[in-house]
């Protein structure tokens, strides 16, 4: 038998109180050389005890009544727990009634110890100290440390776990990140269990705000390296810790304790965390079911969960969060302290995904794939309104859930480019909702007025007239009506209504944010004609009505002025600015103005001028778009006509 194989024998009951207890039988007699006492001398050996680490200087006492030894005893172990790791050898010449040691006691079963010197680890199966080498050799661990990305230089820390039941030791192996996307790298490890925690702690970015957060926080990940033979070739593995492989971890530990194999108690607890969150894989990408495989930048699964305990809070909120869902996790793998579900869902509803895309952008990673049909399904299954799926195309549901902000709304199920999703509900749709061909009608919910439009087949809210004099419908064509606040004439051909003046001059108009406008020029006319050009309750428009519209366009085009002015441009004059889009249908003309002593229209294809209500001693004011501009200004002479574009009065 080897020497360190005897040295087992060193492995007896206790430590406590650094006292050395005999293992064998105590029946033994003492040898004639023995003494009372001896002083042992025991310098610079350690110690592992599961979580505890105790290093050993000097032993001076040792009783007879123990251990027979000699003076040639250089230094001596003893451990009754589960490893002890040894950085010397020991001369042993004679222990009481153990002369042999070739088997190892039935209450040492599974125990180990093991010789840092060369590496050596016994192990106590099945009666016999077996030999065994380390389990994981010449290993490089690459990977993500990301909450969003950490800071670089923060600490990575690796702990070994001592045993089978993932208790680790304060011993680690400490690196850092070394990229600005959080990456790290621990290379050559050489472990004797395969299985590791991994810790990063650190400022990191944050997905919602694109910056750095001001304080620190901590993530682990359990991981399971593959084991790999001394004489294989340097291996990479990859391994990440993020928010995913942190939840899991507690409750993936009691599992363990509990019996479950690593690879199975992460796997249940990954599900546990989907099921708590109402979330399950959308991807191919995101299948995977290693947590630690998974990336911010390349996975959307991670970035919906990490965006979802960011939502608006502070830092300290966001920590706290993160730590009490761990740890209701953790009891039951259930999420039943959920208090802030509900506040997490409306967040979600009201997120705008392009600010989200637009951080990662600046951050040098690629757009995050997918992670908004996460978000989507999350507050979706907390609304109670469900998955949006084939067979529910085109419905109307409500918000279920009573404690949400947006409990009174309705969404319906859109088809848009093929993809079909939630989305809030119109009031026209929620109201309408069902309805078959009809006349007039009164919405269900929230008690609009709706015509039904036999040209588009189907319902739609009533122009702002209709609320007046009804819907033009085949059964009043050629009718003529008064409409009741301003006495004007309208006359209905054709399913639509026109403005009338003496008797069958029409003209078409258009609804532009509450205003009533002629679609074209009225007519031309000089100053001293233009006091009255408009029939019998319209009117011509003033500066603020002009300002008031262009205003409006500009708040629906994201105050870009070319594009407000061309959706009131009409499509086919304008030959230089911004192509008119006759968005509204108001279809103002480049036709320039006319020159009465010359008989000749200047600036077509470049201006509209029309008259305005106002006027002063210098003569009557006018609006002149010029291609992408505009400007009000005074016209003194009467040989110049300019068009007039009349709007409907509202008022008596």
């Amino acid at each position: 038998m080897k020497l360190k194989t005897k040295l087992l024998a060193v492995l007896l009951y206790g430590l406590s109180s650094l006292f050395v207890l005999a293992c064998g039988d105590d029946t033994s007699s003492k040898p004639e050389d023995a003494q009372v006492q001896v002083n042992v001398e025991v310098r610079y050996d350690t110690i592992r005890v599961n979580d505890s680490t105790i290093v050993i200087d000097t032993i001076k006492t040792v009783y007879y009544d123990s251990l027979y030894v000699t003076d040639s005893i250089k230094a001596i172990l003893v451990m009754k727990h589960d490893t002890a790791y040894v950085t010397d050898s020991i001369d042993v010449r004679y222990l009481k009634s153990i002369e042999r040691f070739d088997s190892c006691f039935t209450r040492w079963e599974g125990f180990r110890i093991v010789f840092s010197k060369d590496s050596a680890i016994y192990e106590c199966q099945n009666g016999i100290w077996d030999t065994i080498t380390y389990r994981v050799n010449h290993v490089d661990l690459i990977g993500f440390a990301q909450k969003g990305a950490f800071k670089f230089n923060s600490p990575v820390y690796l702990r070994e776990a001592l045993n089978d039941t993932l208790k680790f030791g304060k011993d680690t192996i400490k690196d850092e990140v070394s990229g600005n996307n959080g990456e790290f790298v621990i290379p050559s490890l050489n472990l004797m269990n395969p299985r590791i925690s991994l810790e990063v702690k650190g400022q990191y970015k944050n997905e919602v705000t694109g910056k750095y957060s001001t304080k620190a926080i901590t993530l682990q990940a359990l991981v399971e390296l593959p084991k790999t033979d001394v004489d294989e070739p340097r291996t990479k593995v990859k391994a990440n810790i993020n928010l995913l492989t942190h939840l899991e971890y507690d409750r993936a530990l009691k599992l363990v304790r509990k019996g479950y194999g690593l690879k199975a108690a992460k796997k249940q607890a990954q599900q546990e965390i989907m099921n708590a969150l109402a979330l399950n894989v959308q991807t191919q990408n995101d299948s995977n079911d290693k947590a630690e495989l998974l990336e911010i930048q390349n996975h959307g699964l991670l970035l919906a969960v990490s965006l979802l305990f960011l939502g608006d809070d502070n830092e300290d909120s966001i920590a706290k969060n993160i730590k009490q869902f761990r740890e209701d996790i953790a009891d039951n793998g259930a999420w039943d302290k959920n208090q802030n579900k509900v506040k997490m869902a409306d967040w979600a509803y009201d997120l705008e995904f392009g600010d989200i895309h637009k951080n990662i952008a600046h951050w040098n990673l690629s757009k995050a794939s997918d992670f908004q049909i996460y978000l989507n399904q999350f507050w979706s299954n907390v609304y109670g309104i469900g998955e949006c799926a084939a067979g529910r195309a085109n419905e109307l549901i409500k918000n279920q859930n009573a404690k949400s902000v947006n409990k009174e709304r309705y969404f319906v199920s859109r088809n848009t480019a093929g993809v079909l999703a939630w989305d809030t509900a119109t009031v026209y749709e929620a109201d309408t909702y069902g309805w078959e061909d009809g006349e007039d009608g009164e919405g269900e919910i929230y008690h609009q007025k709706y015509v039904y439009d036999e040209q588009i087949q189907k319902w739609r809210e009533p122009k702002l007239i209709e609320t007046h004099i009804g819907k033009c419908t085949a059964k009043l064509d050629g009718e003529t009506v008064t409409y009741p606040i301003n006495d004007g004439k309208f006359k209905c051909l054709n399913n639509e209504w026109l403005a009338q003046k003496d008797g069958s001059v029409t003209y078409k108009f258009a609804e532009v944010n509450g205003q009533i406008w002629f679609t074209w020029s009225y007519g031309w006319y000089s100053d001293e004609l233009s006091l009255g050009p408009c029939p019998t309750g319209w009117r011509l428009p003033s500066r603020e009505d002009w300002q008031a519209l262009i205003d409006y366009s500009l708040s629906e085009h994201n105050q870009n002025l070319a594009e407000a002015l061309a959706a009131l441009k009409d499509e086919t004059s304008w030959t230089s600015g911004t192509k008119g889009t006759n968005e509204y249908g108001l279809g103002l003309k480049a036709e320039g103005f006319y020159s009465k002593p010359m008989d000749t229209y200047y600036s077509k294809g470049s201006d509209f001028y029309s008259w305005i209500s106002e006027k002063n001693d210098d003569g009557r004011g006018f609006i002149n778009i010029h291609e992408d501009g505009y400007k009000f200004d005074v016209q003194g002479y009467s040989t110049v006509k300019y068009s007039a574009h009349c709007i409907m009065k509202l008022t008596k």
